[in-house]
């Protein structure tokens, strides 16, 4: 009985599976003090139900960083490179801006170490009890979290644990690169120990709330790289759950993609705040670094692309008179107009005033839509358009469509995937809106729209593995030599914490290879030897790049070893067959007012055919079927929609 709550910008996620089908219920978000929503829809959860678990996917890290919210913090660095996360790497974010603004560090304070080690180790200046205490003096009283980063320190740590073992018996958080992220590139190294320091602070006073309310219940919280992590190890490691939210709902898509034997998946996730993009393509896109609002963080990733554009992206006309959507959302306060407390219009707005979504609908089964406000705002916008009020709603639906189908291009066509040899995987509580379109758009043959796709990133956590990720750079320390790479992976394990001897545990360990002279390298899974290893490289390099030199020398960078507890299986209920029923005709917009037949999904029977145009209406979610397309309920709930032939 373990529960899943996704907490995102307007609404909060909450399933449980049970013997006799699923508990599901969809509430909006309290962005702040996000754990009152979570504890809220657990209570609702274990008022019907037996919770025995809780696993968690939270925005307060990625909100933290984005809205600059975090701790303040002091960097202590190597004597000489105190500008380090200012100077950065030569990347322009604009090519041609001579103006261009790069972002603050996360650090309010830099206090310059007078230490150095080499490259080789050897000790060029150490670092003195009095160089410490001058330190110490001179951190500012209001600092609550500190960074240490020194040169070299992710090979010959000793430098930063004397400073971290001086500075946490003082209450500050303490967050040494050679604990958060023991590898070379030392900007990336920085930044990401910056930012572990900058969310210190911030999570676990998050953790220490939630936990409060949860009591004695056991809880897991989501992690980047889409495994979840236990809380204590959060409090020391925020920084990993920076993109913790978004990726509950990949993790599921690979595996309900496993069961219906669809391997080959773009998955579109849309909410109230965001677009959620990825590909799968038989296995989970994993990268080994991301930049969030402009901080890079080099810890293992799943790749999505995120865009501004959900449900609750606000509607603008610019200065030039065309018609703009998002980023800006809504939120959940004060959501969009139709929610009650809105200003300003809406995608979602948009979707009920063309009957797409009914007005008497109630979201997520409570929320009552309040339509009177619509036509004069549709109104308004259709004279600043010189258009029909239809028109502008539509136009509203095309740009958003346009900013989502952008981004899809991102994650395929940019490297290298014809989306037209993929499925279009559609969840989140606007997801179903725009399927259809973008899957015509893209030349997508095939929609899958997921059982429970309203709450589908929380569903998908109930997927996750329990997993760690440890990384050592060894370049230069560690040769390519069977006996010194299990000698070195050995050691690497011991950097775990110790599990309870009852649990399953699998070990995947991972090299950074590179050719001789290279400046970036590819990850390949540990081949259980050196020859195997080199050739999967080989592989992935011209996979990659387009060619290979399967004679040219390599070079081992770092060693990278998972973690992995795995899962407890998950039975998704099944569809019982039932009485027919029939729809309940609608009028809504498909270039003209039409009517429509509009049903409801927890009435579908198993193979049951429906023909666009048609909508499929259940509490958390929205289905618009277009003209082009028909859909097919499977025997697991999961909506197949094909196109039909003209």
């Amino acid at each position: 009985m373990i529960a899943g709550i996704d907490t995102g910008g307007t609404f909060s996620d909450c399933i449980v599976l049970t013997e006799q089908g699923a508990v599901v219920h969809k509430r909006l978000s309290t962005p702040s003090a996000p754990e009152q929503a979570v504890l809220a829809g657990l209570s609702e959860l274990q008022a019907q139900t037996s919770v025995q678990q809780l696993v968690h996917g939270t925005t307060v890290a990625t909100n933290a960083l984005l809205e600059r919210k975090g701790a303040k913090v002091a960097l202590f660095v190597t004597a000489g490179f105190g500008d380090l996360l200012v100077i950065g790497r030569q990347n322009r974010p604009a090519l041609y801006d001579l103006n261009v603004q790069r972002p603050e560090p996360l650090c309010s304070h830099v206090l310059e170490v007078n230490e150095r080690i080499g490259a080789n180790g050897e000790v060029l200046t150490a670092l003195t009890q009095i160089e410490i205490d001058r330190l110490l003096a001179a951190l500012p009283p209001d600092i609550e979290a500190v960074a240490v980063g020194l040169l070299f320190a992710y090979a010959w740590p000793e430098h930063e644990q004397m400073l971290a073992a001086a500075l946490r018996p003082r209450g500050l958080s303490v967050s040494a690169s050679h604990e958060v992220l023991p590898v070379y590139r030392e900007y990336e190294r920085l930044s990401t120990t910056v930012a572990n320091a900058f969310l210190q602070p911030v999570m676990q006073r998050y953790m220490q709330q939630l936990q409060q309310g949860l009591k004695d219940l056991p809880a897991r919280l989501m992690q980047s790289n889409g495994g979840s992590l236990a809380p204590e190890t959060v409090a020391k490691l925020p920084v990993r759950c920076a993109l913790s939210g978004p990726a509950g709902g990949l993790i599921g898509a690979r595996e309900i993609g496993r069961l219906m034997g669809q391997n080959q998946l773009l998955t579109f996730d849309m909410g109230g705040t965001s677009t959620d993009v990825a590909l799968l393509d038989h296995q989970l896109p994993l990268q080994t670094g991301a930049n969030i609002g402009g901080i890079p963080l080099a810890l293992p990733m799943l790749d999505i692309h995120t865009v501004g554009a959900g449900g609750g992206s606000l509607v603008r006309v610019d200065a030039g008179g065309a018609l703009r959507v998002g980023p800006e959302s809504a939120g959940a306060y004060p959501g969009p107009m139709c929610y009650g407390q809105g200003q300003q219009l809406t995608v979602t707005d948009a979707h009920v005033f063309l009957g797409r979504i009914p007005a008497d609908s109630r979201l997520g089964g409570s929320l009552e839509l309040q339509t009177q406000a619509l036509e004069p705002a549709f109104n308004h916008l259709a004279q600043a358009l010189n258009g029909s009020v239809e028109q502008a709603a539509e136009g509203v639906l095309a740009v958003a469509n346009a900013n989502m189908e952008r981004a899809l291009r991102v994650v395929s066509v940019e490297r290298g995937h014809h989306p037209a040899d993929y499925s279009l995987f559609c969840f989140g509580g606007a997801g179903g809106l725009h399927a259809c379109d973008l899957a015509v758009s893209l030349g997508i043959n095939k929609v899958i729209v997921p059982a429970f796709a309203g709450v589908f990133s929380a569903l998908g956590m109930l997927f996750a593995d329990q997993l760690e990720d440890r990384s050592q750079t060894v370049l230069g320390r560690v040769q390519l030599e069977e006996a010194a790479l299990k000698a070195a992976f050995a050691e690497l394990k011991t950097r775990f914490e110790p599990l309870s001897a009852r649990v399953e545990i699998r070990y995947e360990p991972e090299l950074d290879l590179r050719y001789l002279g290279q400046s970036f390298e590819i990850t390949v899974p540990w081949q259980e030897s050196v020859q195997a290893s080199c050739e999967a490289f080989h592989a992935a390099h011209q996979r990659l790049h387009g060619y290979s030199r399967p004679q040219a020398a390599l070079e081992l960078v770092t060693l990278r070893l998972r973690r992995l507890v795995p899962a407890l299986p998950v039975k998704l209920p099944q569809v019982a067959q039932q009485a027919a029923s029939e729809p309940v005709l609608r009028r809504v917009w498909f270039d003209g007012w039409r009517e429509v037949p509009a049903w409801r999904r927890e009435q579908l029977n198993p193979g049951q055919i429906i023909k666009g145009p048609a909508l499929v209406l259940e509490d958390t979610s929205t289905l618009v079927i277009t003209p082009e397309f028909a859909a097919c309920l499977d025997l697991n709930g999961h909506l197949i929609l094909e196109r039909q032939s003209a």
